[in-house]
């Protein structure tokens, strides 16, 4: 509010963006964003309760990002609800199907079923480890652990494979060249993405 004080005809607007992810914890993930009209923070501005202001802005704020975002009010049940959001089967990437679902939770929670994947799925996911361990190990052993919010889970993930998957590909392109030549080692790199990326688009990919 100290830009509207010094500058009374100016009009600061907020956007609330809520940011939803399917499985935050898991690879592959997708995301969804969710955006609110804009705020204006003079409608709550008064010059003379800069503290009343405040609060009331933040007030706003919080409701629509609680609408724009899957919001458990009691975090004593978080770990209840969550479950039983699994067991509904809710779209995360809907907060208002999501939130719905909370609205209804009456305490109870049913027994989350797994489906157990079928062979050639566990093969393939066995191929993809495989051919990914040194990745795979440092990113699980070693970073991984060290990420406390899960929210941050994704975006740490993003970033370690954008800077550490391009490096892997030209030591194991040079290594392929020197012992097997330059088709063997172009061929194998470019296998090994292709199945890297059809793999994590169309199938069960856990990182």
């Amino acid at each position: 509010f100290t830009a509207l004080e010094k500058a009374p005809e100016l009009d600061v607007l907020l956007v609330p963006v809520g940011i939803n992810y399917e499985k935050a914890d898991r690879f592959p993930d997708r995301v969804a964003f969710y955006f609110s009209e804009p705020i204006s923070a003079r409608d709550y501005y008064s010059e003379n309760e800069i503290a009343t202001s405040v609060t009331r802005t933040k007030d706003v704020v919080s409701e629509a990002l609680k609408r724009n975002t899957t919001h458990i009010e009691d975090l004593s049940e978080y770990d209840a609800i969550h479950n039983y959001l699994d067991t509904q089967a809710v779209n995360y990437l809907d907060p208002g199907e999501t939130n719905k679902a909370i609205g209804k939770y009456s305490g109870k929670t049913l027994e989350k079923k797994h489906r157990i994947k079928p062979v050639v799925d566990r093969i393939l996911n066995f191929i993809f480890l495989t051919i990914n361990a040194p990745l795979i190990f440092i990113w699980r052993w070693f970073l991984k652990p060290q990420i406390q919010e899960v929210e941050f889970i994704s975006t740490f993930r993003f970033a370690y494979v954008s800077v550490l998957q391009p490096l892997f590909y030209l030591t194991l392109w040079a290594l392929c060249s020197v012992y097997l030549g330059l088709f063997w080692a172009t061929l194998i790199v470019l296998s090994h993405f292709f199945f890297n990326l059809t793999y994590v688009k169309f199938a069960n990919a856990r990182l």
